[in-house]
C-alpha cells in the first residue's frame, strides 16, 4: 500500500462550517490547485458534495473510512473553528497528523483559521495558520472575492511545498485518539 490522498480536508460538521467548507472552501482549492501542482491532487473530504469525487459512500462503515483514509493521506488542511476541538474525529485527526509530523520532521499541517483562535489545543496555537476568517461569511462560490482567491494562492503554493516535501508512506503510522476532549481545548465562557 501507499499514499491513497494527497490532502485530507478536516473540519468540524456544525451547519456554518461545514456549508462554507463545501461550498465555498474546497471548490475554490480544487479550481485553482492543479494550476500550483501537477498532476492534480487527490483532495479527501469525508462527504463530497460532487458523487464522482471523493467521500465516504453511503452504506460504506465510516469509522474504517476514515481512519484508513487519515493514514493514507500526505497533508492534512483543518479548517479551524471555536468548535472543532470540541470534536473527537477533529482532535484524532489533527493528533493523528500531528504526531506523524512531529516524528518526521516534515511540516504536512497547513491549518486554516475559519474562526475563534482562542479555543485551540496549545498544538494548533504553536503553528502558522492561513488566515481566512475575513471571508468565513461567504455562503456560495459565487461570493468569492479576488482577495480570497489570492489567500487560496497562497495556500496552494504552500500546499505543493509541503507534497513535495512528506516523508515515504509508513503502514505503521498510528491513528491517535484523544484521551479525553475535555481539558484538550481552552474552555469557552458562558453567559
Amino acid at each position: 500500500m501507499s499514499y491513497q490522498w494527497d490532502i485530507f480536508i478536516s473540519y468540524r460538521r456544525v451547519p456554518l462550517v461545514a456549508h462554507w467548507t463545501h461550498k465555498v472552501f474546497v471548490p475554490t482549492l480544487r479550481g485553482w490547485l492543479p494550476q500550483f501542482h501537477a498532476p492534480a491532487p487527490r483532495i479527501f473530504v469525508d462527504v463530497d458534495q460532487d458523487p464522482t469525487l471523493a467521500g465516504i459512500g453511503p452504506g460504506t462503515p465510516w469509522v474504517p473510512a476514515l481512519e484508513t483514509a487519515l493514514q493514507r493521506s500526505r497533508c492534512l488542511v483543518p479548517v479551524l473553528s471555536g468548535e472543532y476541538f470540541e470534536s473527537e474525529w477533529c482532535v484524532t485527526e489533527f493528533q493523528t497528523m500531528f504526531e506523524r509530523q512531529t516524528k518526521t520532521g516534515a511540516v504536512i499541517i497547513l491549518p486554516i483559521r475559519f474562526a475563534d483562535g482562542d479555543f485551540y489545543s496549545a498544538e494548533a496555537k504553536a503553528l502558522q495558520q492561513i488566515d481566512l476568517e475575513r471571508f468565513n461569511t461567504y455562503q456560495r462560490q459565487s461570493q468569492v472575492s479576488q482577495a480570497f482567491v489570492r489567500e487560496v494562492h497562497k495556500l496552494c503554493k504552500r500546499l505543493h511545498v509541503c507534497l513535495a516535501g512528506v516523508p515515504p508512506w509508513d503502514p505503521d503510522w498510528p491513528v491517535v485518539r484523544p484521551a479525553a476532549i475535555e481539558g484538550s481545548h481552552v474552555p469557552k465562557p458562558t453567559f
